[in-house]
């Protein structure tokens, strides 16, 4: 979201990821201090996000709407957005989006997948479309039409598959019954890696090493000719000749493309929209050879306050507890996540319990898990079992299976959280959950 070509918020990936047919969530900003005397402008960037992009490894088993491994939710993005004023004479006003706020395709990001990438085109870019003055059309090199009512979007229904089999389904705007604000902190950039390296294992093809795997983007810096295409490629390690490995990816692409301005300015740019496990940067199309500060990893989490500390005489116990943190920093990415480089990224329930113990050791996880096991309530099975993942866009395994750990993991999460912070307000709001899951065990099993 933009005000006066400003973003007004440092979080990335906004508004989050929930069952957005059943629930979707807002983010609040104080936009007072932004606002000066004269003409606003108001202005959003609306990508696929985890509503209509690919989800998990759906293109890999051909889940999802015509096996396509994306839009289980929706065909076409949405956005909902109100600015509240209150005047100094304590009467209040209501802007909203409505037909008379204007939309363009021209932009110049031309894919933004979470998982695929994200492709810039500086060449399109028009960094005043969020100003004042870009209300007249004699300044505005953009082609642009009255936004489209999302409910009037039309109907669009669809064959939609997973391991239950075929369904008919809509893909069309359904507006979601419930609106919460999010409850997580943000996700963020909370470091910055210096690049430490750089090599040329084949020529056109160059290596820059990070010196950590981490979960994130980069922040590339170049000079270049207009129309110049640099593609950069994500990796965590290297194959013996120096080349990047990309096999464990799967189907993710994990590549982003930035074709070059070429003003003769130097250009930078910061992919928005998407995210890489990585430590290893390729990039090809290069006219000159790139520095060190040509590239900078940029480390993306939810902001979470990490308190404890570790160090001891042993080298490889100080890092074992690094790489500890560095993976829970890499994979508590909207929920807690299984892996963040290749196509899956999904809050594994088994994943999540394993590691809650460690995770609420090393950093306050309080309302990091409160919006996590809100997805875990909603996807709950009527039977009151705890599906394997959540949010929970596609059935996993056959019909009926909850796997000992996985489904178990909305007891033992919201248990180790009030035994860590002795707060027991996840417990008594879970409550009810938490009694179906039991009664549904003693069900499955009167034994127990």
């Amino acid at each position: 979201m933009y005000l006066n070509g400003h973003e007004v918020s440092d979080g990335y990936m906004l508004p989050g990821w929930s069952d957005y047919k059943r629930r979707a969530y807002y983010q609040a900003v104080d936009l007072t201090d932004q606002l000066k005397p004269g003409n606003h402008c108001l202005g959003a960037i609306v990508t696929e996000g985890w509503y209509a992009g690919y989800v998990g490894y759906g293109l890999l088993v051909g889940y999802g709407p015509y096996r396509s491994g994306k839009n289980f939710y929706g065909k076409t993005p949405a956005l909902r957005s109100q600015l509240n004023i209150l005047y100094q004479d304590g009467t209040t006003e209501i802007i909203s989006t409505d037909t008379a706020w204007q939309q363009t395709a021209d932009g110049p990001i031309r894919e933004a997948d979470i998982i695929m990438g994200e492709r810039f085109e500086a060449q399109r870019d028009w960094p005043d479309w969020c100003l004042p003055s870009a209300i007249q059309k004699t300044k505005n090199p953009w082609q642009w039409s009255p936004a489209v009512l999302a409910a009037q979007n039309g109907s669009l229904p669809a064959k939609y598959f997973d391991s239950l089999g075929e369904k008919q389904i809509e893909l069309g705007f359904q507006d979601p019954p419930v609106m919460q604000a999010y409850p997580a902190p943000p996700i963020r950039v909370v470091a910055e890696l210096p690049a430490q390296s750089i090599t040329t294992p084949k020529p056109g093809i160059t290596i820059v090493d990070l010196g950590q795997n981490f979960a994130g983007v980069v922040r590339l810096k170049i000079q270049g000719s207009a129309g110049q295409q640099v593609r950069l490629r994500y990796g965590e390690m290297l194959h013996s000749d120096g080349t990047l490995m990309t096999e464990n990816l799967r189907r993710a692409r994990a590549t982003d493309y930035y074709v070059c301005r070429g003003d003769g300015s130097a250009e930078t740019w910061i992919p928005q929209f998407t995210y890489h496990g990585f430590r290893y940067v390729e990039l090809t199309g290069l006219q000159d050879e790139p520095k060190l500060e040509s590239i900078t990893g940029l480390v993306l989490s939810n902001d979470l306050e990490y308190e404890s500390t570790f160090e001891c005489s042993d080298p490889v116990m100080n890092r074992f507890w690094q790489n500890a943190v560095w993976s829970q920093k890499a994979n508590f990415i909207e929920m807690p996540t299984d892996c963040p480089q290749r196509d899956e990224r999904l809050g594994w329930m088994g994943d999540a319990q394993a590691f809650v113990r460690t995770a609420s050791y090393n950093a306050n996880i309080a309302a990091f898990f409160t919006k996590w096991l809100d997805d875990v309530v909603e996807a709950q099975d009527p039977s009151g079992a705890y599906v394997d993942y959540a949010p929970y866009p596609m059935a996993h395994g056959g019909s009926g299976t909850h796997g000992t750990a996985w489904t178990d993991a909305g007891i033992i999460c919201p248990w180790t959280i009030w035994k860590v912070y002795g707060d027991r307000r996840l417990i008594e709001t879970l409550w009810p959950s938490m009694m179906r899951f039991m009664n549904w065990r003693r069900t499955d099993d009167p034994q127990i």
